[in-house]
């Protein structure tokens, strides 16, 4: 006798909460891993076959989405192992420089694809000297972060054929402002931090609003626009991640598989 309400993926009910059923909206679902999502209309087929495209939760819609890797579950392994708190590390990884200081951890995804997920490499951490403090250990772990973000946004954007017109930012790392600015530091282009603690929620009430009729999808919530502020320092880490990460991919390939 309960009514049974059709729901959707998590990322597809994330960004559809954040307003991510437009066109030309990228939604960036960072947590535990960091999806990335575009709506689109029209089917895209990439011969590198790098997105996952499925079906949408709004008719006529596709989702293609790619994954930023196990980002924030390896910030919660490395404050586990130091025995901070995940704030408490993120606040110290703030003391630390950009580019922290040389460090490089590649414990994230540039791009995404079936195969490279299955036969992932190890993740590394590059650099470290013994002048190294915890504090630029952490900071790039967060950066790698943000480094994954935009190699993922820039390899979605090639299938779409075209930069997004907005890039939001949902997900529990959201929250932090500070983040929010990396990214938009590490993109080098403005960032709307979603608003609202629980976009999610907002698409669970529009799919029950539905009740089996196609109705508009809901707005876009309001958000903060936050504008890079640009630091040459995270171009030059990029670069460094970018190239070390397919360095050991090529030469330990399969090692976590």
């Amino acid at each position: 006798g309960l009514p049974v309400i059709v729901g959707g993926a998590d990322t597809q009910i994330a960004a559809a909460g954040a307003g991510g059923l437009d066109d030309g909206v990228v939604t960036v679902v960072a947590g535990t891993t960091t999806p990335l999502q575009a709506s689109s209309a029209a089917w895209h087929e990439d011969p590198l076959r790098h997105p996952w495209v499925s079906t949408h939760l709004a008719p006529d819609r596709w989702a293609l989405e790619t994954n930023a890797g196990y980002t924030g579950m390896s910030f919660d392994w490395l404050a586990d192992v130091t025995g901070r708190s995940v704030e408490a590390l993120a606040d110290e990884a703030a003391t630390s420089t950009p580019g922290a200081r040389g460090v490089s951890a590649i414990v994230t995804a540039p791009t995404w694809s079936e195969q490279t997920w299955s036969d992932r490499a190890p993740s590394a951490l590059v650099g470290f000297e013994p002048q190294h403090r915890r504090a630029d250990i952490a900071r790039a772990f967060i950066e790698a972060h943000a480094y994954a973000i935009r190699g993922n946004l820039e390899d979605l954007e090639r299938v779409l054929g075209g930069p997004a017109q907005r890039v939001s930012l949902t997900g529990g790392a959201s929250r932090s402002v500070a983040f929010c600015q990396l990214v938009a530091d590490v993109v080098g282009r403005p960032i709307t931090q979603v608003a609202g603690s629980y976009p999610s929620g907002r698409a669970f009430a529009w799919l029950a609003s539905r009740s089996g009729q196609p109705t508009s999808p809901p707005p876009a919530p309001d958000g903060r626009l936050i504008e890079p502020a640009g630091h040459a320092a995270y171009d030059d880490g990029y670069q460094r991640f970018v190239d070390t990460a397919a360095t050991i991919h090529q030469e330990l390939p399969g090692w976590a598989a």
